[in-house]
């Protein structure tokens, strides 16, 4: 009995030992976790100081004057060329005055719609000028040979978006994204109708006539823009009034 009573206080002493070494070894693990979880959030907190920071400092460099010098120079250049590249495509490459219109107006669409969704002023490129030129590039890409169509859209494009040129005080300033955007938006279309005018077979590469287009009716002429500003009108009123 006294061999069997010994041999169960060792196994006690054991199990009691292996429990203190176990709490121990928890205890360990859990200091090693808590000190891991505890260095990974210092780094990336240290990870998103310094990502701050160079942004900052990047942002800082980008509003430098001489970073604001070189970004005109740049941009100043790039328009002009734009501007070299249009008027030679108008005057002796109108085959190609289409596509050259088609890129301009959709890229440059594209990137106010991104700036000015962010600054919720979305709701300005539904504008009359805008709905011209998507009529207008509907035209030359879906009906290039509609009379009717092309009646229309010189029209809108030497009518209501040539006026919008002075009424809106349009400017040339090549370093400025937005006064350029505003100045494709409004020169272009009456460019594009006056070459489909006068050189439609050109401009067209022959799906245009120019017998067909040598007279217009006053519907045609008056009556037709009329209704489809009016339509425009009244959406553009429940739209942003509705």
């Amino acid at each position: 009995l006294h061999q069997l009573h010994l041999a169960g206080a060792t196994e006690k002493a054991r199990q009691g030992a292996q429990a203190v070494r176990d709490r121990l070894r928890w205890t360990s693990d859990g200091a090693k976790l808590a000190a891991a979880q505890g260095a990974k959030a210092v780094r990336e907190r240290l990870t998103k100081i310094q990502t701050a920071k160079a942004v900052k400092d990047r942002l800082r460099k980008l509003q430098s004057p001489s970073a604001r010098i070189a970004r005109d120079k740049y941009a100043w250049t790039l328009g002009v060329f734009v501007l070299m590249i249009t008027e030679f495509v108008a005057v002796n490459q109108r085959g190609w005055l289409k596509a050259w219109y088609s890129f301009l107006i959709t890229s440059m669409y594209a990137i106010r719609l991104k700036i000015y969704h962010a600054d919720n002023l979305h709701y300005f490129l539904i504008d009359f000028c805008y709905i011209g030129n998507f009529i207008l590039l509907f035209y030359l890409h879906f009906y290039p040979n509609s009379v009717v169509l092309f009646q229309l859209v010189f029209a809108l494009s030497t009518g209501p978006i040539t006026v919008a040129i002075l009424a809106w005080r349009n400017s040339l300033v090549f370093h400025n994204l937005d006064k350029m955007t505003t100045v494709v938006v409004h020169v272009m279309p009456p460019l594009m109708a006056f070459n489909l005018r006068w050189f439609p077979e050109e401009t067209t590469n022959g799906q245009l006539k120019a017998e067909e287009i040598e007279s217009v009716s006053w519907f045609r002429a008056l009556v037709l823009p009329l209704i489809v500003y009016l339509y425009w009108q009244g959406c553009y009123f429940l739209k942003t009034e509705g």
